[in-house]
């Protein structure tokens, strides 16, 4: 149920001090279109630029730098560098999305392992999809076949 409190306009500035990350960040999103892809604009055309703070939640906690409260994730990096700490759910979708780093914990190896085998097409499996910042992700399901492929045991209930 929506309240008048997650209608409420935020400016750019607000959303990147809501989320704990600079705010080129959050110009850059809003510039390239991916809180767009959570919600829609407020003020089209004009200055400055609005987003309902449901909108910007819902981003947040899709990118994980909220948690399932909507409160920010503490340790995580506020430039974006680093991959989400726990997994994230697709606002398109509703699934949860698991990240590189999620397969690496997994599999029991070092990050840059995994991006190697992402890498190379013919072990790892294509991505489920890409977030908001054109991370791959993958569903469940994906990396549950791919765990017991390679003889691991994939546990969503680790994170």
């Amino acid at each position: 149920m929506s309240s008048k409190h997650d209608r409420e306009p935020m400016t750019i500035a607000q959303i990147a001090e809501l989320l704990g990350v600079p705010r080129q960040s959050a110009q850059h999103w809003h510039a390239s279109g991916a809180l767009t892809e959570v919600g829609e604009q407020l003020n089209p055309g004009q200055r400055p630029a609005q987003y309902a703070r449901a909108t910007a939640i819902a981003f947040g906690k899709a990118l994980g730098y909220l948690d399932g409260h909507g409160q920010r994730v503490e340790g995580f990096d506020a430039r974006g560098k680093k991959l989400p700490p726990a997994p994230t759910y697709s606002p398109a979708t509703g699934k949860r999305r698991y990240y590189l780093n999620h397969v690496a914990d997994v599999h029991g190896v070092t990050l840059d392992a995994v991006k190697t085998w992402y890498h190379r097409t013919r072990v790892m499996p294509a991505p489920d999809e890409h977030d908001e910042l054109g991370r791959p992700t993958w569903y469940l399901t994906t990396l549950r076949k791919f765990a017991k492929d390679k003889n691991k045991n994939f546990h969503p209930d680790a994170y």
